[in-house]
């Protein structure tokens, strides 16, 4: 899922090009940070914010990434799904 108003082709496209192989073309369109950080407080997750100091949100937060855009944006199909924190 993508924002409102963004072409969710043109993210998966850019996304499968080697120029996107570590980083995601949803940035080219919103602050994807921001939404990220937003679903985290609904989570109630420990947002990532001095990773000298605490680097464990990083990680989720990179996994998160990883596993959203492996899936092109869909959730898993059952809530026992992907397991996040292995």
């Amino acid at each position: 899922m993508v924002p409102d108003g963004v072409d969710e082709n043109t993210v998966l496209e850019r996304n499968s090009s080697p120029e996107y192989a570590d980083a995601c073309a949803s940035h080219d369109f919103c602050d994807a940070n921001m939404a990220m950080n937003e679903v985290f407080e609904n989570l109630g997750q420990e947002t990532p914010e001095n990773e000298k100091v605490n680097p464990e949100p990083f990680k989720l937060w990179g996994r998160v990434w990883d596993l959203a855009k492996a899936r092109k944006f869909y959730p898993p199909p059952s809530p026992v799904g992907d397991s996040l924190y292995e």
